[in-house]
């Protein structure tokens, strides 16, 4: 069974944006009433509307920013080559910006993969870091990869066909993401996500994301990277939540238990049934639970 309701399609959080780099940077700024600060970071084919059943659960302890990564949501879509390191370079502009301490991250996707980059070289800045389904290893042969994906995402790093599929069918916003969430979304739910990619020109991003996948250690950039923040989380005592679910998709059971063997004063939540994009499904079980968790940090 899936989390509990309901599951309420409304986003009703004022929209601030700020210019990064010569682009617009769309993201929430909620006030809310402790002295933590949640910072929300969202990865492939979403944006911070993932967050907006999330969010108020955490507000009566701190305040809640929660940025579209530049290309999503709400966020400018300049023709830029969308890698890790330029995504990266913006997130990384955006902090300073706002000049976020204090921080309690909550990380998905590629959202972690930068949010947990960015933790490594500002630990100071960071009390916790709450996680799922994002990448705490990196994947040395195909065979480490989710077998129920494994020919999608061969097909998606394909030049020959990853494209069409992605671009111009646009499987990843109409079946990728439904497929990874064990509920039905409403009509609203689903027309929030597939808005901003609507225009096949506003694909790139969605496309050039499977090709940064640390796989066999390409791209060795963002492979590197990924190591070397692993490395720290398995040195480091800063609290960590890791919640996840059953079948999951790169945080599968097994790489649960590697992550608690591994990375010291971490704390696992099984959710229960959820494929990749498990805030659609317990998004009041991970609220609540990130809430009780950083009371005490």
């Amino acid at each position: 069974m899936t989390g509990r309701g309901p599951f309420s399609a409304d986003y009703p959080f004022e929209s601030h944006f700020t210019d990064v780099g010569g682009a617009k940077m769309h993201y929430i700024d909620e006030a809310g009433h402790g002295g933590l600060t949640f910072v929300l970071l969202h990865g492939n084919s979403t944006w911070s509307y993932m967050y907006r059943n999330i969010i108020p659960h955490l507000l009566p302890l701190g305040r809640c920013v929660a940025p579209d990564l530049i290309g999503h949501g709400k966020s400018d879509k300049p023709d830029i080559d969308y890698r890790y390191v330029t995504h990266y370079a913006y997130l990384e502009k955006f902090f300073a910006q706002l000049g976020l301490k204090n921080i309690v991250f909550l990380l998905h996707d590629w959202g972690g993969g930068l949010g947990l980059n960015y933790w490594s070289h500002h630990q100071e800045d960071v009390r916790g870091i709450a996680l799922w389904e994002t990448f705490v290893r990196t994947f040395d042969s195909w065979d480490d990869w989710p077998p129920d994906l494994l020919e999608g995402f061969k097909a998606f790093r394909s030049k020959d066909t990853g494209w069409d599929l992605i671009v111009n069918k646009n499987v990843f916003m109409e079946e990728v993401l439904p497929f990874g969430i064990h509920r039905k979304l409403s009509d609203a739910e689903m027309t929030a996500y597939l808005e901003p990619h609507a225009d096949p020109a506003h694909r790139k991003m969605l496309y050039v994301w499977p090709q940064e996948l640390p796989i066999e250690g390409e791209p060795a950039d963002t492979a590197e990277i990924i190591r070397a923040y692993v490395a720290k989380l398995g040195q480091s005592q800063v609290p960590k939540l890791l919640f996840w679910a059953k079948p999951g998709a790169i945080v599968p059971e097994e790489t649960v238990a590697k992550c608690k063997k591994d990375f010291p004063n971490l704390e696992a939540v099984f959710l229960g049934e959820s494929g990749h994009y498990i805030a659609e499904d317990f998004p009041h079980e991970i609220g609540e639970k990130v809430a009780a968790w950083a009371a005490g940090l």
